[in-house]
């Protein structure tokens, strides 16, 4: 499952910040992550496997009642399509594509 999604800045998951554990004892250790490779407000084609979850937990259900188990199921029997889901917004932090779409990803990752 491939489909393009807009890249943004990361504005929710904020800038790095090493904690004094990570430090280790020394002092001013720059943590490096390399840069975003795409562009701001690029399209891209990411395999949800390349995305990240922002979150630990998601809810089951989505804003307007549908449980994630249902969606897939609808898209399965070919009710829905795949694009019928709203587009994923990525973010870049520390390295790796994140979303604050959870439950979207949910979806892809299990199509996947």
């Amino acid at each position: 499952l491939k489909r393009g999604l807009p890249f943004l800045p990361s504005l929710l998951l904020g800038g790095c910040q090493p904690s004094p554990e990570e430090v280790d004892g020394q002092e001013d250790v720059p943590l490096s992550w390399p840069s975003c490779p795409d562009e701001v407000g690029a399209v891209m084609n990411l395999q949800p496997s390349q995305i990240g979850f922002s979150h630990s937990s998601c809810s089951a259900q989505f804003k307007d009642g549908r449980t994630i188990l249902s969606t897939l199921m609808e898209i399965l029997s070919g009710k829905l399509s795949p694009d019928d889901i709203e587009e994923l917004r990525v973010y870049w932090h520390q390295g790796m594509y994140y979303t604050l779409g959870n439950r979207r990803l949910c979806v892809y990752r299990l199509l996947e």
